[in-house]
């Protein structure tokens, strides 16, 4: 891989941050309408149940296609985690994102000689490459353990068999959708594979661009759009004592 090379992985690293943000919103909107009680009986109360349940079901669904995609989508034109760590495993396109990772200049002291800066310069540098050695091996296993997930493959049985196709089977003398009962998935298990992926997708924005970021701010500010939203106090209820 040449430089345009690493130019077009660097895109891909923040369309791929841009879609997992996007997740995170659309999981943050939907959380209340799955955990805040207080929220559920006002809608009951105010005779919008019916359709407060659907909206429930639309966002989830689809949020779950999101997550697949962000995960492992097959079209080569897509982003995602499997594909962007695959380009990662060549040897050359590793050492060219090892070398920019760790350009950086040692501080220069008045008077100090130059072979003496040298020798710091080299160490610092070796400081950098051994932190992206270790942050690339933490993003493989991770990529490993959320790519071979009972959870993820689950979703990806979802997105294939109900949500991108409609799959009938014939089972007892009649034609069915596909059960997802028998994938053992619970609600909750998306945010399990969304925190994987974000640790994923920081290291990638570490190892491709030698950039972070500020999760703990897009969090918050999320939260309080979601809140103003369904005029709640926090996504969660109160514990009532």
């Amino acid at each position: 891989m040449n430089k345009e090379g690493i130019k077009k992985l660097e895109s891909h690293v923040v369309s791929l941050l841009t879609l997992l943000m996007r997740a995170y919103s659309q999981f943050f909107f939907q959380q209340p309408m799955m955990v805040n009680t207080d929220l559920i009986i006002r809608m009951e109360m105010e005779g919008r149940r019916q359709g407060f349940e659907h909206l429930r079901n639309h966002l989830y669904w689809n949020l779950i296609q999101e997550i697949v995609k962000i995960c492992d989508d097959s079209d080569e034109r897509t982003p995602c985690i499997n594909k962007i760590t695959k380009k990662l495993e060549d040897k050359n396109t590793l050492k060219l994102l090892e070398d920019k990772y760790s350009n950086h200049a040692f501080p220069r002291v008045e008077g100090e000689d130059s072979s003496t800066w040298e020798k710091h310069q080299e160490e610092y540098e070796n400081e950098w490459r051994v932190k992206f050695k270790k942050t690339y091996e933490r993003m493989k296993k991770n990529t490993s353990e959320l790519l071979s997930s009972d959870i993820l493959s689950g979703y990806k049985t979802i997105r294939d068999k109900l949500l991108a196709h409609n799959e009938l089977r014939f089972v007892d003398g009649t034609y069915e959708f596909f059960d997802i009962t028998v994938l053992n998935l619970k609600f909750g298990q998306e945010r399990i594979i969304l925190e994987k992926a974000k640790e994923i997708i920081d290291d990638l924005n570490s190892l491709v661009r030698g950039a972070s970021f500020l999760w703990d701010s897009f969090i918050d500010s999320e939260t309080r759009t979601v809140c103003n939203y369904w005029g709640i106090k926090s996504i969660k209820p109160a514990i009532k004592h």
